[in-house]
Formats: C-alpha cells, structure tokens, sequence
C-alpha cells in the first residue's frame, strides 16, 4: 500500500476507505480469489432498457481501471469463473439504484452487484453510469459516506449527494487515490495504453488532441489528416470530448474575444471532423441540451439540464 493522503478535492483516502463502516470485506474477498494479479469479472445481462451501450460503458470503464490500479480484469463468459458478478435488471419497484453483496458457497466467497435501471423513473443515463462505478468502487474497497454532507459527488463518486457536476461517470481523484493506496499503483512492464485520469476524454500528456477509448488513441484530425492540439488556433481550444452517436462530441471553448462562447464539432470513430456548430453562448449551449452531454454546468446555475 501507498501512503495515505488528502487529495486536493476534500476527501481522504482513510475517511473514504472507512466510511459507512469501509468495505474490507470485499478487499478480503478479492485478496483470496486474485490469480497473481487477475481478477475475473462476469457480466449477467437481464435488462432490455440498459442496454450494450451501457455494457460498453462498464467494459470500458474496468479497462480504464486495469490502466490505473494494479489489478488486471478479465471478462469471463462462465459465471462460476467470476469473483465479481454484475447483474443488470430494469426496474420493478426496488427503492435503490444499486446494491453490492457478498455470496458463499462450497467454501468460497465472491462478490455481486444489482444495478437496476432508472430511465423508467425520469433518471438520466449518468444516474446509471454512477451506479455502476459507486458498486465497483465498494467490490474494490471504497466505503459509502452515504448522505454525509460534508462531501458530494464532486468530492467522490460514492456520494449519495449530487455535486455541482451532477452525478460521476468516472472515479474523482480522491477515488483513485483511495483504490491505488489498496491494490497499488499499475506497474505491467507491458504497455497499459493510454490514460485520462481527468476525465476530459483525451489522453493525457500527448501535445496533440488525441481522443481517449480503451483500444487506445485517436487522433482528431480534419478530412486531409490534419491534427489539432492547443497551439493550433490563439481563438480556441478543445477541452473535452464524449461518445456521442457511434462516433464522438467534441466541446470547444473560444479564447480572447470569442471567451464564454463554444462551438461542439463532430467526429467519427476514427477522429475526423466532420462539421461543427457556430459560436454558442452558454444559454444557447444549455438550450441545446449540451449541459446534459457534456456533463457541464454552462450557464452557471449549479445544476445540470436545469
């Protein structure tokens, strides 16, 4: 283990590993049924709102983990191979979100999860996300400071209160400090790909804009191959980018007299712009409903969507 810090968003790594009481019993779980550094991982399926966007979005997200923290997940097919079973249900009147249990049997412990969608109950695609990450972050060792007013989601993802950013679809810092201080910190000798470790949805230390996903980097580039990166244009920049219709939304805030407007481009899975939005001010984003697929308060009223 690493040494136990504060990062900078206000929740330390003791207070998140213990509270609601921690969840060493997970660690202890996964600490028995670890192969050497792997972990198997199965995925139960029984949803028919969720859907494989969302599965991709969990498999993506344990990729990313696997690049951060030093445990190695792999996806197994057959349910009796898994030591972290995630099952998908749509709602039938349960008054939670998500829950994660321990289950024993013939002399074996392992770890489940229900994650029950919520898009019948007005809920967005980011209430489920967050489900799914504040589950595996217990199945890893997270705690649960519940309703404690003393942090919200943008402190940690295992907040029940909604933070200015609305609710987490990837681990705060704090979050990361916390799993990397259990299982340590990612050190394969092979390549582990690239990381996002600020959630902008590009790969981090790259002086191009290269956009993140779990098979690697994509470069953005106009149609002759062009790359971009922040000393392209004195006017703008690009600050984050999101899957978005089988290809990705790119947000782009202008600079010197073009400050607090943006333009959202388009790009296809492999990076290519293919046309973009005039200059929008920040009512006009929100109009748009670009608050909602960016995840970002533009008009500055400590919500998101309203």
């Amino acid at each position: 283990m690493t040494d136990l810090n504060v990062s900078a968003a206000g929740i330390s790594t003791e207070e998140l590993l213990t509270a609601g009481g921690g969840a060493k019993v997970f660690i202890k779980i996964l600490e028995s049924n670890i192969n050497g550094e792997t972990i198997n991982w199965h995925i139960n399926d029984e949803s028919q709102e969720l859907g494989q966007s969302y599965v991709q979005y969990m498999t993506d997200t344990i990729d990313r983990l696997d690049s951060i923290i030093d445990l190695d997940f792999t996806l197994v097919s057959d349910v009796s191979d898994s030591y972290i079973d995630v099952n998908l249900y749509d709602h039938t009147g349960e008054d939670y979100a998500g829950i994660c249990y321990t289950e024993y049997g013939d002399n074996i412990a392992w770890t489940e999860m229900d994650i029950i969608d919520l898009s019948s109950r007005g809920f967005s695609s980011d209430d489920n996300k967050n489900t799914f990450i504040h589950e595996i972050g217990h199945a890893l060792g997270l705690g649960e400071p519940g309703y404690d007013n003393r942090w919200d989601q943008d402190d940690t993802a295992m907040s029940y209160n909604e933070g200015d950013i609305g609710w987490q679809t990837w681990y705060t810092e704090s979050d990361l400090d916390a799993l990397i201080y259990v299982w340590g910190e990612e050190n394969d000798n092979s390549d582990t790909g690239p990381s996002d470790l600020n959630n902008d949805g590009f790969v981090d230390e790259v002086t191009n804009y290269q956009i993140w996903t779990a098979s690697g980097g994509v470069d953005l580039t106009n149609r002759r191959g062009r790359t971009y990166s922040d000393d392209t244009s004195r006017m703008w920049d690009a600050v984050k980018v999101v899957e978005d219709d089988g290809g990705f939304s790119v947000l782009v805030a202008g600079q010197r007299n073009k400050d607090g407007k943006f333009k959202v481009a388009s790009a296809s899975e492999e990076g290519v712009i293919g046309g973009a939005t005039r200059w929008l001010n920040a009512d006009q984003m929100f109009d748009g409903g670009y608050e909602d697929l960016f995840a970002m308060d533009f008009n500055s009223n400590n919500q998101i969507g309203f």
